[in-house]
């Protein structure tokens, strides 16, 4: 599964259009969060998504990371030199509620990688989830 698509070639604008939308109902997402990071993770600059879950930004060699937010989904982040030519449909998976601690707060969502159940968890060695290979890691 790939959460980000290039739509129609940019190459000729100065600018690349972003469309924010709800993984499973395609519905846009009003004011999302579009950051935009340097090579050493920094925020350069940012936006928000409009009532159509469209964001606009202007190209720049700066920029090596996009990365899109809003409360209640998984924050997305994608390489920006694979997709600068082109706009992009990003569609953001939501999360689960929940209240498990982190650290000393009380996160209000979890990942669905946390949704598995198992009778013993500690026989889980490898998850699997669209293709993609968590390994359990031991602690000392």
């Amino acid at each position: 599964m790939n959460q980000a698509e290039k739509l129609n070639s940019n190459e000729s604008s100065n600018f690349v259009e972003f469309q924010v939308v709800d993984f499973e109902t395609n519905k846009p997402i009003i004011f999302a969060s579009v950051g935009l990071k340097d090579s050493l993770n920094r925020i350069i600059t940012g936006t928000e998504t409009d009532f159509d879950g469209k964001a606009k930004i202007e190209k720049t060699e700066k920029i090596k990371f996009v990365e899109v937010s809003y409360a209640g989904y998984a924050t997305h982040r994608i390489d920006y030199n694979i997709y600068k030519n082109y706009d992009i449909l990003i569609k953001m998976e939501k999360l689960e509620r929940g209240g498990r601690l982190s650290g000393d707060c009380l996160v209000t969502f979890v990942d669905y990688l946390l949704k598995y159940a198992v009778d013993d968890p500690s026989q889980i060695d490898t998850l699997k989830r669209y293709g993609i290979k968590y390994e359990k890691v031991e602690t000392p």
